[in-house]
């Protein structure tokens, strides 16, 4: 009883806290986000809320959609410094370390809905790159099943198109939320394991260019395609890696292909590669749909594709580079890291650090300019040039593929 006791420490405060916020400020943070929901109040008072990740906003926008506080997990890199001294004196949020193992996180969910406070968290792990809803661990599923309170699942629609993963600049368009479904406890009592994550995988997907086909909403800035290369890093018309680039509107490839980025998220072809591809497989003529536009998921589909079927000759790339990024040199058994940008973790002497794929357990990205990953048990951060902007998803992707491990 005192241990609930310890966890729901500040638990009133930061209820009233978020709900004066939500009362003062939550019309402002909707029009920043173009946000419109179906309003839904939980029929539970404890609940494990599970979204899919569309924006950096949605922690807000689920909080004013449901009209509930809740402790959200999240990363614990938004907890540095006087800001994040500052939001966890207002949301005491649980924190996850990127690149490490999630046993704790897990815990403390338990906790917090033992002790009767509802928490929220996206089982993506990461806001979406391509706009289709990402990788969702079976671990999940279990930990539903065997944490206390209900389970409400929310489907947002736009954040992607809206404000792009890829993309530092603003855009005017709408997004959109609702609840998909509320579980109780008894409901999941009576579930398998296995039916519990088939439900949560159904009512977190979204794709977000199906959607748009239904609804064709605008979105408009002056840079729509600017970052698009952290996202689209393999050219479809010659193969290569890491060479794609982003001014304006223009996507383009130095071999000469490139497209023009539109206000409703497609790419539209504009020149053709203007040499031959130097004998890779399976690159195809084209990703056009019947009115001959490209959607960044079908890019992003061709992509992974693309990663698996020449797996082997990237795992083979040893003595060139397959590609650089802010002087990271990637091979395919190793990355070779500047000194100079890793803020934690062992350096060695001399300019560059050398971490094999193989010694290298997890991996993940914080925004699009820092790396994280367990190296040797030891947690490494890389801090990526921000003025850069393009490193995006290509390092997970890569260490993935060489290292024998599925990428999906």
């Amino acid at each position: 009883m005192d241990r609930y006791k310890e966890v729901r420490k500040g638990f009133t405060f930061n209820k009233i806290a978020i709900g004066i916020i939500r009362i003062l400020a939550g019309w402002v943070i909707r029009i920043i986000a173009g946000f419109s929901y179906k309003p839904y109040k939980p029929k539970s008072d404890t609940w494990l809320l599970l979204a899919n990740h569309t924006m950096n906003l949605d922690p807000l926008l689920d909080v004013i959609a449901l009209r509930r506080f809740m402790r959200f997990v999240a990363s614990s890199n938004i907890m540095r410094g006087f800001p994040g001294c500052f939001v966890k004196w207002l949301a005491n949020p649980i924190p996850r370390k990127k690149g490490a193992p999630a046993d704790d996180v897990i815990e403390a969910v338990k906790e917090s809905l033992a002790a009767g406070i509802p928490v929220a968290m996206y089982p993506e792990g990461n806001v979406t790159w391509d706009g289709e809803t990402g990788f969702i661990s079976k671990r999940t599923a279990e930990l539903v099943k065997e944490a206390d309170g209900a389970l409400i699942t929310m489907r947002k629609v736009g954040g992607f198109l809206k404000t792009p993963r890829w993309s530092m600049v603003k855009r005017r368009g709408r997004t959109y939320g609702e609840v998909a479904g509320e579980y109780s406890r008894e409901e999941l009592d009576k579930m398998s394991v296995d039916e519990i994550y088939e439900l949560i995988k159904r009512d977190l997907y979204v794709d977000a260019y199906a959607e748009q086909e239904k609804r064709h909403w605008k979105y408009r800035c002056k840079a729509l395609a600017e970052g698009l290369e952290a996202s689209l890093y393999v050219c479809p018309e010659c193969g290569t890696v890491g060479d794609l680039s982003s001014k304006g509107d223009r996507f383009s490839c130095s071999c000469g292909a490139s497209w023009i980025y539109d206000e409703e998220g497609y790419l539209n072809p504009e020149k053709e590669c203007e040499r031959k591809p130097s004998g890779l497989d399976d690159v195809p003529a084209d990703l056009r749909d019947a009115k001959g536009k490209i959607s960044v998921l079908a890019w992003s589909r061709w992509q992974k594709k693309y990663l698996r079927d020449n797996a082997k000759r990237l795992q083979e790339t040893v003595d060139e580079p397959i590609c650089v990024d802010d002087g990271i040199r990637v091979y395919g058994d190793r990355l070779e890291v500047p000194n100079a940008i890793i803020e934690n973790g062992p350096k060695e002497e001399g300019v560059f650090s050398t971490f094999r794929w193989t010694d290298i357990s997890k991996l993940s990205l914080f925004r699009s300019t820092r790396l994280f990953f367990t190296w040797k048990d030891q947690i490494v951060e890389v801090h990526i040039n921000a003025k850069e902007e393009n490193i995006g998803i290509r390092y997970y992707a890569l260490w993935r593929t060489c290292t024998g491990r599925e990428y999906i």
